[in-house]
C-alpha cells in the first residue's frame, strides 16, 4: 500500500496550528510551489517573496484544510492567484505564452498594447477558473 506524503500526525498537528507541522509541509512542498510560480513569473525576487506568503496564508486557513489534497490545492491556488496579481501590477514580469511567441516577428502597431493587456487579462481569468 502506498504511503501518503504527509503523516496523519503532521496533518493533526497542522490543524492544531503547530509550527513544526507547517515546517514539515514547507519542506515537502516548497520546491514544487516555487516551480509552479516560475511557470508564470520570470523575476526570481518576486517568486522568493510570494511563495513564502502562500505558506503564511496556509497557516491562517488551517481550520478548513483537513487532508493533504486540501493543503496542496490551497497552496497551488494561492500561488496562482498571487502570480496573477503580480502580472496585473507588472505585466513585464510574466513569461511569454507560446501562442504569442509565434507572432513576435510581425511588425508592431498602435493596438499592440491593447492586445497585450487583453491577453494578460484573458490568461489571468482563465487561470482563476482552474
Amino acid at each position: 500500500m502506498l504511503q501518503p506524503y504527509l503523516d496523519k500526525e503532521i496533518l493533526k498537528a497542522f490543524n492544531r496550528r503547530e509550527l513544526s507541522a507547517l515546517k514539515a509541509i514547507f519542506d515537502k512542498y516548497f520546491q514544487s510551489i516555487t516551480y509552479a510560480a516560475m511557470n508564470t513569473i520570470t523575476d526570481p525576487d518576486k517568486i522568493n517573496d510570494l511563495v513564502p506568503q502562500c505558506f503564511a496564508d496556509l497557516l491562517k486557513q488551517h481550520a478548513i484544510l483537513y487532508t493533504e489534497a486540501d493543503i496542496l490545492r490551497f497552496l497551488y491556488k494561492s500561488v496562482q492567484l498571487r502570480c496573477n496579481q503580480v502580472l496585473v501590477e507588472q505585466p513585464s514580469l510574466g513569461r511569454v505564452p507560446t501562442y504569442q511567441k509565434h507572432f513576435q516577428h510581425l511588425p508592431e502597431n498602435e493596438n499592440q498594447d491593447v492586445w497585450k493587456n487583453e491577453m494578460i487579462e484573458h490568461t489571468a481569468l482563465k487561470n482563476l477558473q482552474l
